[in-house]
């Protein structure tokens, strides 16, 4: 998968507390949805996104994959159970 590969690892190596990318796909009406970006607070995602954090930050070199994108996004606290 390229995005995964590729694109994800050029944009987000330059972002302080960038955690790492997956993707958990569905497909929806012929296109995929997918999540992908871990970081270590919301404070990170913040120096990234800006004070309005739930703005979608969507890099150009993503943009060559997207049909479209919400123009949100949704943050999670994430817990692993080991």
């Amino acid at each position: 998968m390229i995005l995964l590969q590729q694109t994800l690892p050029n944009i987000n190596k330059r972002r302080g507390g960038y955690r790492g990318s997956f993707v958990l796909e569905r497909t929806i009406n012929g296109e995929i949805e997918f999540l992908i970006s871990l970081w270590e607070s919301i404070d990170a995602v913040r120096r990234v996104a800006g004070p309005k954090d739930e703005r979608a930050v969507i890099h150009e070199e993503a943009t060559a994959f997207l049909t479209r994108y919400d123009p949100e996004s949704v943050h999670y606290a994430y817990h692993e159970n080991k």
